[in-house]
């Protein structure tokens, strides 16, 4: 039996109503020591799980913008470049390397409008039984809207091939083309404060990734 409460016993033999408060005391000390540990326990939990929450909430959120960036890099890809068709080589142009025929910078590819127009102006031309004209507009049109472009990414240093997707600056004042793939690894890990162009530094996404 602990000492403490062999003293207690003892004085309760000779003492009853004091052994009978320092009994009462004894509980109480325990009692309060219990509840402190408790309470102690639980304030350690309580924090724990705060650090927790604290410490992935930023992760979560970082995981987040990283998804929402790519998801805007991968709509401006959409909007500005093309797979390369064997239609589209300069057979025109005269230099040793290739040359490839690309819409103009700044010019969206193919937006719904655009294709909107063309359907009615097909419609239109069949109703009006006067195609050849029609066509040749159209063909002016996408004429007007292309450029010759050296046949080589700047980034990865490969020629451009039928089946290459490459991708054109949104910035009319940006006149380089790139495999998309390759610019799309170098937008990825600077988000909108450096969406510029490897070669001339001018801004090459006009909307903000971020």
């Amino acid at each position: 039996m602990d000492e403490n409460w062999q003293s207690i016993l003892q004085e309760a033999l000779v003492h009853p109503v004091e052994s009978l408060s320092s009994y009462v005391h004894v509980c109480l000390v325990s009692t309060l020591e219990r509840l402190l540990l408790l309470l102690s326990l639980i304030l350690n939990a309580y924090v724990c799980i705060l650090f927790v929450k604290t410490w992935r909430w930023p992760q979560k959120q970082k995981k987040l913008d990283d998804e929402m960036h790519l998801q805007r890099i991968q709509q401006f890809i959409q909007g500005h470049s093309k797979v390369l068709t064997s239609t589209d080589l300069d057979e025109d142009n005269k230099e040793e390397i290739p040359y490839w025929r690309v819409p103009k910078a700044g010019h969206e590819n193919a937006p719904s409008e655009d294709r909107k127009q063309a359907r009615d102006q097909e419609t239109s031309c069949t109703a009006n039984d006067d195609t050849t004209c029609c066509s040749s507009n159209h063909d002016d049109d996408n004429n007007n809207n292309l450029r010759s472009v050296p046949g080589e990414c700047a980034i990865c240093f490969q020629d451009y091939c039928t089946g290459d997707k490459i991708i054109w600056s949104s910035n009319p004042n940006c006149v380089h083309c790139y495999h998309a793939e390759c610019l799309r690894q170098w937008l990825l890990p600077w988000r909108d404060r450096n969406r510029l162009c490897p070669c001339c530094r001018l801004p090459y996404c006009h909307q903000k990734l971020q």
